[in-house]
């Protein structure tokens, strides 16, 4: 593998609903990479998207020219669909794919520093011949920023999509994102599919971007203060039927994530009826995504089947 650079890095963004300043987050992006392939997942307004991308086209349009790709699918198709898209719409000079979410910072100047994490990572794994994937660290705000030069990477049962990075050759050989899981989890299966290729999996310790959590709340249990997150109903189904499909689908791999995943979910299931709104309607989102997943229903919850 030759070395990450900003001529052979592409950059690859999924936007759905991106809200503002997403156009000083892209030219960070470009900075650390040459070439960056914006996916547009359609939005849920079209007069959201149209006036998203024609302030796009107006910002950026000498970048257009050179590097920056705008891809508008006719609906959506769910994140992993998005990814394999975006990486579709790289030329094949970006070597490098790096992933992210269109929420995510990049702190300043840290394109040298980030081909140096690669750099030892490769090394660090021998020459790269079982690298596999690259997790960036993050912080939840820019205050939290630590980009030391002595940075240590630690292997991982998975990392999440923003800010990791692999190398095309890794990605014809492990095959596109799961496009059937639609959201949630389809970073953990491939960094588990990665994992049973043989490849190594690495999370850098330093932050080199802020990443927002999502929505958030506090509870005070036993005299301590927990962050907790939480999700619509939707989102609830999708987490636990995903979470099934895959510990199932990796049970003989990693009997740990297996059970990690199941201890999970009843922890969520326990936060729903103990701390958020809407009880009812998201543990029976949940229930419905445990039945699919035991049975292995893959795909979007059409509106039919939310009833």
């Amino acid at each position: 593998m030759d070395k990450l650079t900003r001529e052979t890095a592409g950059a690859i963004v999924v936007c759905y609903d991106t809200g503002e300043a997403f156009g000083e987050r892209l030219r960070k992006m470009h900075q650390l990479a040459q070439h960056v392939a914006v996916i547009i997942n359609r939005f849920s307004s079209d007069e959201q998207q149209q006036a998203f991308t024609q302030q796009l086209r107006l910002e950026f349009s000498a970048a257009m020219a050179d590097g920056i790709r705008l891809v508008e699918l006719e609906q959506n198709y769910g994140i992993g669909v998005a990814l394999n898209r975006g990486v579709e719409a790289l030329p094949d000079d970006a070597e490098w794919l790096i992933f992210f979410d269109d929420d995510t910072t990049l702190f300043d100047d840290v394109a040298g520093v980030v081909a140096e994490e690669v750099a030892r990572a490769l090394t660090e794994t021998g020459g790269g011949a079982s690298f596999g994937q690259l997790g960036l660290g993050y912080a939840a705000s820019s205050g939290e920023q630590s980009i030391p030069g002595n940075t240590i990477r630690v292997e991982k049962l998975a990392v999440i999509t923003s800010g990791s990075i692999l190398h095309r050759s890794t990605y014809r050989q492990a095959g596109p994102f799961r496009e059937d899981l639609f959201i949630d989890s389809i970073d953990i299966e491939y960094s588990l599919r990665l994992r049973r290729m043989g490849r190594k999996v690495l999370k850098s310790s330093a932050a080199f971007m802020t990443h927002p959590l999502g929505r958030m709340y506090q509870v005070r249990l036993l005299g301590h203060t927990l962050q907790m997150h939480e999700h619509n109903a939707l989102r609830c189904y999708y987490i636990v039927r995903n979470r099934i499909l895959v510990g199932r689908e990796y049970f003989n791999f990693s009997p740990i994530f297996f059970f990690f995943s199941m201890v999970q979910i009843l922890l969520h299931v326990l936060r729903v009826m103990v701390f958020e709104r809407q009880k009812l309607l998201k543990l029976s989102r949940m229930f419905q995504g445990a039945v699919h997943g035991i049975s292995g229903r893959t795909g979007r919850l059409t509106v039919g089947a939310q009833r």
